[in-house]
């Protein structure tokens, strides 16, 4: 992002100034250890690490705060949308009613389709009747389907089906080529904490697809994750639309597909929006693998951390490989000496994080390229072993490397993104004039 310079060396005078006072207050630290502190953060993440550390220290608040909420608000733009245009991302709702032959299990009740999916078997495909299905209790899979002849759950008519759930979860998902497409989902627990996920698919639940949904208002709206030592890899979550229409207050991860140990996923075509957490640590976000999983794919998403209040408390970020780290037992090899390997993130739109809109962590021979990052804090390399190719992206943050990272740069534009798209902030990304700016795709 540009600035003018004058208020560029106002704000890093108010950064140096408020972060050695208030470390050296704080910490009682030394001035080598404000300087390595300092330098080891962008600027939002040195604000917002200063707020956090200011907090209950009254007459320090008093005087620092304001200074820093000035500084934040000329790295991180104000936001406020009234929709999100979809870039042709999402759920596809298609008009027209599914047919229905003598072998398909036509339900119209959640304890009809409880049954249904213990019982159906490879090739048979359960059809929703219109209406709103209360899960008060987690669902389940009964049996596995083949690569030929997967097991559908799908509605009779697109648009008409609504799974409404209380439960910690809406399906528990443990047998292979399932395929859950065209649902809404919502989680309508009275805590935060309750709703967990609509899917968690574990274990044996190798090729899955999840298509064409739309889950709102749970904490990791999609699950992945190892059980007893198997994986569920090889799936596939393309085109659903995942968002939250307000902050969660809990104190679990608000990742809306959440990836864990899994291998070899592509995660595409999806828009994942508003995925604020208000509790915990307040960090949150929009879609990770991690857990010493390995190939897996981000590609042709559309993520915005947050459609207004850039700035609210809190850190978002948009997709990472390596999220936060993994604890050992939940790592594919109890190591986790990387978090993923060979991941590919390529051609997403990732806007409104107050954090980086890319983020690699821990991850080896990852692939960063073709991706549009608007209004973030850019893409961050962190962690050892972490080592990335970085190409051809266009973002209006900057790339940024921690000590034991690696990285391969080459043709990223980095501008303000104002500056080149019709209107960049309200993801409107056609090019302004002629021509494409030197460097651009």
């Amino acid at each position: 992002m540009r600035l003018r310079p004058g208020w560029v060396a106002l704000a890093l005078l108010l950064l140096a100034l408020a972060g050695g006072i208030t470390l050296l207050s704080l910490l009682r630290a030394s001035p080598e250890e404000v300087w390595s502190e300092v330098s080891a953060r962008t600027p939002g993440e040195l604000v917002r690490y200063l707020k956090r550390r200011l907090e209950h220290h009254g007459k320090l608040e008093a005087v620092f705060v304001p200074a820093l909420d000035w500084v934040q608000r000329k790295f991180e733009r104000p936001v406020d949308l009234a929709s999100i245009p979809t870039l042709g991302k999402g759920q596809r709702v298609q008009a027209g009613v599914a047919a229905v032959s003598a072998l398909d299990l036509y339900v119209s009740t959640v304890e009809e389709l409880r049954e249904a999916m213990r019982v159906a078997t490879a090739g048979r495909t359960i059809i929703l009747a219109p209406g709103t299905y209360k899960v008060s209790q987690r669902l389940r899979t009964g049996n596995g389907g083949t690569a030929a002849q997967p097991i559908v759950i799908r509605p009779a008519e697109r648009g008409t089906v609504w799974m409404s759930v209380t439960a910690t979860m809406g399906i528990r998902m443990t047998q292979p080529y399932w395929v859950v497409e065209g649902l809404n989902w919502r989680g309508e627990c009275t805590s935060h904490d309750d709703c967990e996920h609509a899917l968690q698919i574990v274990g044996e639940a190798h090729h899955v697809t999840v298509r064409d949904n739309l889950m709102q208002d749970f904490n990791a709206h999609i699950k992945v994750n190892g059980e007893n030592g198997v994986f569920p890899d090889h799936g596939r979550i393309v085109f659903n639309s995942l968002n939250n229409s307000a902050p969660r207050n809990t104190l679990r991860s608000v990742v809306p597909i959440d990836i864990v140990a899994a291998s070899g996923w592509q995660v595409s075509d999806n828009v994942i929006n508003d995925f604020i957490k208000s509790g915990g640590n307040r960090t949150s976000f929009g879609a990770f693998m991690k857990g010493a999983g390995s190939g897996g794919r981000f590609e042709r998403n559309l993520v915005v951390c947050t459609s207004r209040g850039i700035s609210q408390p809190g850190t978002r970020v948009g997709i990472s490989l390596g999220g936060g780290g993994t604890g050992l037992p939940s790592c594919r090899d109890g190591r986790c000496v990387t978090e993923h390997e060979d991941g590919i993130v390529q051609d997403n739109v990732v806007a409104h994080c107050n954090d980086s809109g890319i983020d690699i962590n821990t991850a080896a021979r990852s692939v960063v390229r073709h991706n549009t990052l608007i209004n973030t804090a850019g893409i961050q390399l962190r962690g050892d072993p972490t080592s990335a190719t970085v190409t051809g992206n266009l973002l209006d943050g900057h790339i940024g490397i921690r000590p034991g990272s690696t990285l391969d740069e080459s043709g990223n534009l980095k501008v303000d993104t104002r500056e080149v798209f019709r209107d960049a902030d309200g993801l409107d990304l056609a090019w302004l004039g002629a021509r494409q700016p030197a460097g651009a795709r």
